[in-house]
């Protein structure tokens, strides 16, 4: 069984030296450390369990722990490396989900731990504590193919892999178990969870889109909240994104471009008006 112990005045360091932690008030770096345990893992040994509800925060003092992900295919794949001030445990905290990765340790590994219970109390009196493992969220996923949401079955779909991420949303491939259908779920990235307006912008998107019905328009299958945040799910085209188009090859002819441009205009199937 691993012990706790009480932290070493010196562990606050790697607070102050973390990227998540700098951004914080140094009085509220303080109120975490002094609700924090130090905990101590051996080489292989697992510090976080994928599938399990994740119960605490963890910020790495000294050693090196992997990020391991059981994929939908059978594959276990290296997602991250953990060094000296790299916090693990922040989806299951921030999303109240399982967590969606192993992380076990590379070499002998000592860790602060926040209980989800000090994080819950510090986060009810300084909301910037949330917002800021949020972020490190929004930061981790969509960054490459395979992330923390792979294989996950979400609402029916089964995420496959990334296939974009912008300022606004990560879009992810999935295929609809009931049906075998591939999809697009476009999710919210979770950096704007706080931004006034945020979720309602999205939810209008979603509105606007699920009426349209036109063979050169994606065809919006529906919507929902999951991890946090909102999806959309969408028809998936296989294909470059006109700026991926751009970048290889320059701008198009103009008269591509007017044929392009006339299917996008061309009529649609709602009462064969242009979409």
């Amino acid at each position: 069984m691993t012990t706790d112990f009480t932290a070493d005045p010196a562990s606050r360091e790697a607070l102050l030296e973390s990227e998540t932690f700098r951004a914080l008030r140094p009085r509220l770096v303080d109120q975490v450390f002094s609700a924090a345990r130090e905990r101590r893992y051996a080489p292989n040994e697992t510090i976080i369990r994928q599938g399990q509800q994740g119960d605490s925060l963890f910020v790495v003092i000294d050693g090196e722990a992997g990020v391991l992900l059981r994929g939908h295919d059978g594959t276990t794949r290296t997602i991250a490396t953990l060094t000296r001030g790299s916090v693990a445990g922040e989806m299951s905290l921030i999303t109240q989900e399982p967590a969606t990765a192993d992380v076990v340790a590379t070499t002998e590994v000592r860790t602060l731990v926040l209980s989800a219970k000090e994080f819950d109390g510090l986060a009810a009196k300084n909301p910037e504590l949330t917002i800021v493992l949020t972020n490190v969220v929004a930061d981790r996923l969509g960054r490459a193919l395979h992330d923390g949401l792979d294989g996950k079955v979400l609402n029916g779909y089964q995420i496959l892999g990334c296939v974009g991420r912008g300022g606004m949303a990560v879009v992810y491939e999935a295929t609809e178990l009931a049906t075998g259908e591939r999809v697009a779920l476009k999710m919210m990235s979770h950096r704007l969870v706080y931004q006034p307006g945020a979720f309602s912008r999205f939810e209008r998107e979603a509105r606007i889109v699920q009426p349209l019905e036109h063979d050169n328009i994606a065809r919006m299958k529906g919507h929902f909240p999951a991890f946090r945040t909102e999806f959309i799910v969408m028809e998936f085209c296989q294909g470059s994104t006109l700026a991926e188009h751009l970048s290889y090859r320059g701008a198009f002819p103009e008269d591509q471009a007017k044929r392009i441009l006339g299917q996008l205009a061309g009529p649609g199937a709602l009462g064969g008006t242009a979409c």
